[in-house]
């Protein structure tokens, strides 16, 4: 029979939240492109009719309205699901950050969730904590670790953010322009706008499976390395053991 795998005392395998939190984005990349399909499908020949002084059917409007109610519809629910996901995998590595590090971190699993919410320092408490997890989970680190925030570090947490709120930004400018205070001509414009915030979504997502899938193959790594390696106790044994016999070569 083969050895069973043991786990670091306190870690918790993540595999199965971190492919369902990836699969979440991956439906989240779906939808985007499917606003960015129904700008250019529906929105783009409205606009093409206003500009040649052509009035729209009650029909063509009412349609672009439910198409783009049903697709804000989902990009909400997908938001709120993969939101609450990513947040459950975000406690689950911070604890699985803790049993790997020889240190304590800086941020603590509730810290590193609240700090979504905190106004202010949702802008950049976040990329700091993910940053943190990534860097104490490098198997490379071995068993002493350098969780203060210097040393090594990934672009991919950055860019992931950096990506994230500008989708976020150019959402909301988008949402003020199809406001109907504004008036149709800035449709053109809010739907430019809208394309752009899609495609920074879309990147944002594709980067953050890439960060969870790189945390979570780092941690598993360094789990296993820490699982299999003696404790202090036992080297001590071994080395006792040893003395004699290299002692009796010697002589």
């Amino acid at each position: 029979m083969g050895k069973t795998q043991m786990n670091t005392p306190g870690y918790r395998r993540a595999s199965i939240l971190s492919s369902w939190v990836c699969l979440l984005l991956v439906l989240s990349v779906m939808n985007e492109l499917a606003i960015a399909g129904a700008v250019f499908l529906i929105q783009m020949p409205l606009i093409n009719l206003i500009k040649a002084d052509i009035e729209p059917t009650a029909e063509q409007w009412a349609f672009y309205d439910q198409v783009a109610q049903l697709l804000g519809q989902a990009s909400y629910a997908l938001l709120a699901v993969t939101g609450l996901s990513f947040l459950v995998w975000v406690h689950r590595v911070s604890r699985n950050a803790m049993a790997l590090c020889a240190s304590p971190l800086r941020y603590g699993p509730a810290g590193a969730v609240i700090g979504f919410f905190v106004p202010i320092l949702n802008l950049f408490r976040p990329p700091a904590v993910l940053g943190e997890i990534w860097q104490v989970s490098d198997p490379g680190s071995r068993f002493s670790d350098n969780p203060d925030g210097t040393g090594s570090s990934t672009g991919l947490v950055g860019a992931w953010w950096t990506c994230w709120l500008l989708s976020i930004a150019l959402g909301q400018v988008a949402f003020k322009l199809l406001t109907r205070t504004m008036g149709r001509e800035y449709l053109e414009v809010a739907g430019w706008i809208n394309i752009a915030a899609s495609i920074l979504s879309i990147f944002a997502a594709l980067l953050a499976i890439g960060m969870i899938r790189g945390i979570h193959d780092r941690q598993e790594l360094k789990n296993r390395i820490m699982s299999n390696r003696p404790s202090d106790e036992e080297e001590e044994s071994e080395e006792e053991a040893v003395r004699p016999l290299n002692l009796r070569r010697a002589g």
